[in-house]
């Protein structure tokens, strides 16, 4: 389809319409997955600084299930297309990638300042978070790809919603007015 110049000037970025493109998919899971993975492994890096097991699986009970409906939620939010919500989830993915490279310098500090007995739970969660770390790259390489999640698109840029192409599971056909 080509767009008249004239007509491209004319656009503005706005609201995008209901229903993910397939290619932004790992963009709202990584900030959800690398929320989770940060919260784990301080509250084992604060389990670790009091010496307290026990206040670790009490993180876990307490701030993971809000946490994770939380992250469901902002995931829904992201399906609505709206322009303030990707300009939000973007901040949000640079929190969190921020946020996780922290945390691995924490671990790694951590193995480096104590002694022998200690720093197994920080080994363990700076593996761990290293194999979790290709979910950050595919969200960031959807952040790059998908002219969808990009605030300064314009609507003649966007890709096909997933609620829109007839190929995709949430294709929903188009309403026909009934005409009396």
């Amino acid at each position: 389809m080509e767009m008249n110049r004239h007509k491209a000037k004319s656009q503005l970025p706005g609201n995008r319409p209901y229903g993910m493109p397939g290619n932004a998919r790992f963009a709202g899971a990584g900030v959800a997955i690398g929320i989770i993975f940060i919260v784990i492994n301080l509250a084992a890096n604060y389990s670790v600084y009091t010496n307290v097991p026990g206040s670790y699986f009490g993180v876990i009970e307490v701030v993971l299930i809000p946490l994770g409906v939380l992250c469901g939620l902002l995931a829904l939010l992201l399906n609505t297309g709206k322009l303030i919500i990707i300009k939000l989830y973007r901040k949000l993915a640079m929190l969190v990638s921020v946020g996780y490279v922290g945390v691995i310098l924490l671990n790694i500090a951590q193995i480096i300042y104590y002694k022998w007995d200690r720093p197994v739970m920080a080994v363990i969660c700076t593996i761990i978070l290293l194999l979790v770390s290709p979910i950050l790259f595919l969200m960031w390489r959807d952040f790059r790809r998908s002219r969808w999640l990009d605030p300064a698109s314009l609507p003649s840029e966007w890709e096909i919603a997933a609620i829109r192409d007839p190929k995709s599971i949430n294709y929903r056909p188009p309403k026909v007015k009934k005409r009396k």
